[in-house]
C-alpha cells in the first residue's frame, strides 16, 4: 500500500506539472488562476452554508447560466467601476457585452459603485453613451456614487440623474423597484416597502434593486463597511413582509466582488424570496445578471 501511495505522489509531483508545462505557460497560468478562483468561491459558499445553517428556511440557490444574450434582455450589474481604463467608463468587458448585444437589450440596470470617484462629467458621459446606444439605463446608486448623508457626491449625482427614490417600473408580468440604500443606510427605505405593497400582485414577480446588502446574513461578502449601522435586518424579516405580495421576489444587491476572496454572484432563498448579491471584480472571472421573459439568469463576461 505504501509503495502504491509513493508511486502516486511521484506521478503528481513530476508527470502532471510536465504535462501542464507542455500545454504552454499561458495555459498553465490560466488554469491555476481558474482553480484558485473556483476554490475561493466554493470556500465562501461553504462558509456561508455554515453561517446560515441555523435557519432551515434558507437555501443557497443556483442561478441558471446563459451562453448568449436573447432578445428583450435586461443586463444587471454592480461594482462596475474601472480604475485602470477610464476610457471605457465602466468595466471593459461589461461595456463590450452591452455594445455587442445592443439590439437585443431592453435596458441596463447598474446596482451601485458605478464609478470609483465620480464627477459630473462622468455621469454626463455615461448617460450620453447609453442614449447613443439607444438603451434604457436605470441606476440604484452605491456609496462610491453618492456617499452617505448630504455629501457632495450625492448632490452631483442628483443634479445630473433626475431620480426620485424609490421608483417603480411595471409591466404585465413584473414590477421593478429601485432604491438608494444610502438614504436609509444598508436598508430599504420605508417608502420602498410601501411602494412594493402598493403594486402587490400575486401573479407578478417583484425585482427590487439596491446597492448595499440589506440583510445581516450576507454582510460577510460586502465590499466594505462604509456607512454600516449597528443593526441590519435579518433576511426572514424582509421575506415574511414581502412574500405574500408576489408570486416570486428577487432582491438584488450590487455590493460584492471587489476582492478576490469575494464571490462574483451569490444567492440565498427563503420560500419564494431570493436574495442575490453580484459585483464585478477588477481582476479574474466575472459574470453579470440577466432578466429575460421574467426569469433571472447570469452570463459570464
Amino acid at each position: 500500500m505504501r509503495k502504491k501511495r509513493l508511486i502516486k505522489i511521484f506521478i503528481a509531483i513530476n508527470v502532471i506539472p510536465l504535462a501542464i508545462f507542455l500545454a504552454g505557460p499561458s495555459k498553465f497560468t490560466e488554469r491555476v488562476s481558474s482553480v484558485i478562483q473556483d476554490t475561493r468561491n466554493i470556500l465562501t459558499i461553504s462558509y456561508l452554508k455554515k453561517r446560515i445553517s441555523f435557519n432551515n428556511n434558507y437555501d443557497i440557490c443556483d442561478i441558471p447560466v446563459e451562453r448568449k444574450i436573447k432578445p428583450s434582455t435586461i443586463i444587471i450589474s454592480g461594482h462596475t467601476y474601472n480604475k485602470e481604463q477610464r476610457e471605457y467608463l465602466i468595466a471593459q468587458k461589461l461595456m463590450e457585452l452591452i455594445i455587442n448585444n445592443k439590439v437585443l437589450l431592453d435596458a441596463v440596470y447598474l446596482t451601485g459603485d458605478i464609478f470609483f470617484d465620480p464627477t459630473a462629467s462622468d455621469w454626463k458621459l455615461l448617460n450620453s453613451a447609453f442614449k447613443n446606444l439607444d438603451i434604457q439605463l436605470q441606476i440604484a446608486p452605491g456609496n462610491h456614487d453618492v456617499g452617505f448623508n448630504d455629501s457632495i457626491k450625492k448632490k452631483v449625482f442628483y443634479s445630473i440623474n433626475k431620480y426620485d427614490y424609490p421608483f417603480a417600473i411595471s409591466d404585465q408580468f413584473s414590477i421593478h423597484i429601485f432604491d438608494d440604500t444610502t438614504i436609509q443606510p444598508w436598508s430599504y427605505q420605508d417608502a420602498t416597502f410601501r411602494l412594493a405593497e402598493k403594486h402587490a400582485d400575486v401573479n407578478k414577480t417583484l425585482f427590487l434593486f439596491g446597492h448595499n446588502i440589506t440583510i445581516s446574513e450576507l454582510q460577510i461578502i460586502a465590499n466594505s463597511n462604509e456607512g454600516k449601522p449597528t443593526h441590519i435586518t435579518e433576511f426572514n424579516a424582509i421575506a415574511e413582509r414581502l412574500s405574500p405580495l408576489y408570486k416570486n421576489i428577487y432582491l438584488i444587491s450590487g455590493d460584492t466582488g471587489a476582492f478576490e476572496k469575494l464571490p462574483t454572484t451569490l444567492c440565498i432563498k427563503n420560500n419564494n424570496v431570493s436574495y442575490v448579491v453580484q459585483g464585478i471584480k477588477n481582476h479574474g472571472k466575472n459574470e453579470v445578471l440577466l432578466i429575460n421573459n421574467n426569469q433571472l439568469s447570469k452570463i459570464k463576461l
